[in-house]
């Protein structure tokens, strides 16, 4: 989801990066606490990024939580949530 509240669907993610819409400078996940409950995990972590989306240049922090389940040998990712760290 966009911050404009804008639903991304997988494919609008990737179309975006080949048309040259979205570019990153860089991007960093640190401070990850994970937990494994069973056949599930939470994932919680800060997240850094920096580039352009549409035209219009980013330096985003924010905390994260994922949640995963496994199925069969593989973890399929099925919520992800982030709140942008905003300075003061």
């Amino acid at each position: 989801m966009q911050q404009s509240g804008k639903i991304e669907t997988k494919r609008d993610v990737i179309d975006s990066y080949k048309t040259g819409l979205r570019h990153w400078d860089k991007a960093k996940v640190a401070d990850l606490d994970v937990k494994v409950y069973g056949d599930m995990a939470r994932v919680i972590g800060l997240w850094k990024a920096a580039g352009t989306n549409n035209g219009i240049a980013f330096d985003y922090r924010a905390r994260f939580i994922s949640v995963w389940i496994q199925e069969g040998d593989n973890w399929k990712n099925i919520l992800y949530a982030s709140s942008e760290i905003v300075d003061g």
